[in-house]
């Protein structure tokens, strides 16, 4: 299942959750280290919830059980557990794309598959989603109802954007992302980082935390422009027509890109932090923007 469009819906990211035991992460530019997936019982007493199979029935917690009728257990945490905080970039610049679906789909595609993969692995899982609402801060917990939450709040932010919306501010959502990668939590930051005062501003804080990661999205459309011609973009509501033709325009389009993908690319790499990418496009898909050659943005 890819999600298409420009909107998305919560059944849309429900219906990824068995998406992600089959799907792999995008590849990335450095190999980390390999990380256990183990837990176990350590010095520290974490909470307690329901059983489940496979849990140790040393742990049941009796009475917590006989108040609640349902079975429970300690869980104690230990080194090995993980922690993933993603901020998400539903910004107006990720509204934009060429073919099957805008930059803000692709991107909440993939945070919905790894909060899926975390919830899965019995992970906490947070986030902070920046869009024209403002910053939603989800914090990390090992629950359903945490990743419904921060799905909704992923919702949310995607359906808020339109071509009118106004620019968004980073700093709330930056210096949460720092607290938790200062904190040890695995930190995935999934933009296009148009706005260079926003997520590329989390890898000076990163202190060579090994688990950090940056998700370059990005469009067909931006890389290279199409065969030579007359097209149209849409933007704020006001239909842009531009010419193809002219080849130093098209150069420096393509130089414009490249620059700040290597921007990006040169910074995660300085500061230890993997870096990987996503593109809109999908060739098992289709969408009538690919057939009008109408852009939004």
């Amino acid at each position: 299942m890819t999600l298409t469009g420009a909107y998305l819906t919560l059944d849309d990211l429900m219906g990824l959750r068995h998406d992600a035991r089959l799907r792999r992460r995008p590849p990335s530019r450095r190999m980390g280290t390999v990380e256990s997936r183990q837990r176990g019982r350590g010095v520290d007493f974490d909470e307690v919830r329901q059983y489940r199979p496979g849990d140790d029935a040393r742990h049941i917690d009796w009475r917590v059980t006989a108040r609640k009728v349902d079975t429970h257990t300690k869980v104690f945490r230990e080194e090995r557990e993980h922690s993933t905080f993603l901020l998400i970039d539903q910004t107006r610049s990720m509204f934009f794309g060429s073919r099957e679906r805008f930059k803000s789909i692709a991107a909440a595609e993939v945070a919905t598959l790894d909060i899926w993969r975390s919830f899965t692995s019995d992970d906490r899982v947070g986030g902070a989603i920046v869009s024209p609402l403002g910053t939603t801060i989800v914090e990390p917990r090992r629950s359903l109802s945490t990743v419904t939450r921060l799905l909704n709040a992923l919702v949310a932010a995607n359906q808020s954007l339109k071509t009118t919306a106004t620019s968004s501010n980073w700093r709330v959502a930056v210096e949460t992302t720092r607290q938790f990668m200062q904190r040890g939590h695995r930190i995935v930051v999934i933009s296009d980082f148009a706005d260079p005062s926003g997520p590329e501003t989390v890898a000076s804080s990163n202190r060579a935390n090994r688990r950090s990661e940056f998700i370059f999205i990005d469009d067909p459309l931006e890389r290279v422009l199409p065969s030579r011609g007359m097209y149209a973009v849409a933007d704020a509501g006001e239909r842009i027509d531009f010419d193809a033709t002219n080849d130093r325009f098209r150069a420096e389009f393509a130089d414009s890109f490249d620059a700040r993908r290597e921007r990006v690319a040169s910074l995660a790499e300085n500061a230890a932090i993997r870096f990987s990418e996503v593109s809109t496009y999908d060739i098992t898909a289709s969408s009538d923007a690919s057939k009008s050659g109408l852009f939004s943005r």
